[in-house]
């Protein structure tokens, strides 16, 4: 079973949370923000990629201490999600 306790939100802000999420999902579409885009939650960069940091590590540990592969890009979703459909199919 995955374990959903995590330190983050004791780490980190609940704006930096959500402005770590906006970071790496743009990142992983390819979409550009533009640029001063976390002055409106006053968040900074340094604390996003710190927070996107953990956010990565805590998902991988997770991923090997249940001994599965938990997709974290979008590459590796929509891998995860075609063998997961042709899986279903057969």
């Amino acid at each position: 079973m995955i374990r959903l306790r995590t330190t983050l939100t004791c780490l980190h802000t609940p704006p930096t949370l959500a402005c770590t999420a906006i970071f790496l999902t743009t990142r992983d579409l390819q979409l550009k923000l533009p640029s001063g885009w976390m002055d409106v939650f006053d968040v900074g960069l340094q604390d996003v990629v710190h927070a996107a940091a953990h956010l990565k590590v805590f998902y991988h540990e997770e991923a090997k201490r249940v001994g599965m592969e938990i997709p974290v890009t979008l590459p590796e979703l929509e891998e995860s999600l075609r063998k997961k459909r042709a899986g279903d199919n057969q």
